[in-house]
């Protein structure tokens, strides 16, 4: 039986906030309902935290249109609780945000596991960017670890492909670049370009050329359009190869399941890595970041 929760008709739900053009509804009933999902889970040893966030609105579970949370399908940060809700992160307003469908609000029933764990993946987010040297320092070990194993796998090369050095100079540019920007240009694509070519050893220097174009392409269909990238996958060998050698990597970090997100954000997001990683294998090295909020 799966495990559900009752969302029953909220009283005095009022407009919090305004997201991609879209208003967002909630209430004190609503947050205090978030709050007692979160005392009863996983994430119950940082409740007193999560429980400031929410009441500060940095976490809002809000009510929102249905059309808009089917477009959010479509959006790069977007994260499918179920059909009628979805977390998201938002990087402009600084904020979570849990829409759920204002046709639900009569009632509505929502996976609690599956809530937890979008909320969780949305917290690795957001305090990426809020404490970016701690989540680095927590994780570092764990980013390298993935970061090697996807480049051996992509470039279908041996261990001396890439050493630790060069893979920190990766890290620190995908960090200072593509995570802690909230707009990306193709500026950035030509330079992780050179970054790669400066940090990946390959002597055939044509062959390396050509396999990063064939790693970033893709990453430019993504970020233009999602929705085109996602219709490439079949169709397209290199995209295969790029979401094989990614699931490979998940593997070295303990994730053992296939995600069910975008498998792409990864290659330019660090934080995507952690994120899905506290997802399936939540450990004290997820707590301990949570508990510096």
């Amino acid at each position: 039986m799966k495990q559900l929760n009752e969302f029953s008709i909220f009283s005095n739900l009022k407009q919090y906030d305004t997201v991609l053009g879209e208003a967002v509804y909630s209430s004190e009933e609503v947050k205090d309902k978030l709050k007692n999902i979160i005392e009863k889970s996983s994430l119950k040893s940082v409740y007193n935290q999560l429980s400031y966030l929410i009441d500060e609105n940095i976490i809002l579970p809000c009510y929102t249109s249905p059309n808009f949370i089917r477009s959010l399908m479509n959006k790069v940060f977007s994260n499918k609780i179920d059909k009628k809700s979805y977390g998201l992160y938002s990087k402009n307003h600084k904020k979570i945000y849990i829409f759920m469908s204002n046709f639900s609000k009569m009632f509505f029933f929502v996976n609690k596991n599956k809530l937890i764990k979008t909320l969780t993946h949305e917290l690795m987010h957001y305090c990426c960017a809020k404490e970016t040297s701690r989540f680095i320092s927590i994780f570092k070990k764990d980013l390298l670890k993935f970061y090697k194993t996807f480049f051996i796998n992509f470039f279908e090369e041996g261990e001396n492909i890439v050493e630790n050095r060069n893979l920190s100079n990766i890290l620190n540019f995908l960090m200072m670049n593509f995570e802690l920007r909230s707009n990306i240009n193709h500026t950035a694509l030509y330079n992780y370009a050179y970054v790669l070519e400066k940090n990946i050893q390959i002597d055939d220097m044509i062959l390396k050329r050509e396999s990063i174009v064939h790693l970033l392409s893709p990453v430019k269909i993504y970020l233009q359009s999602p929705k085109t990238y996602m219709n490439a996958i079949t169709s397209n060998q290199n995209i295969r190869h790029i979401i094989t050698s990614i699931y490979k990597s998940y593997h070295k970090i303990n994730v053992n399941s296939l995600p069910d997100t975008i498998p792409i954000q990864e290659i330019i997001f660090p934080s995507e890595i952690i994120a899905i990683q506290s997802m399936y294998d939540f450990n004290n090295k997820h707590i301990q970041l949570l508990k510096g909020i």
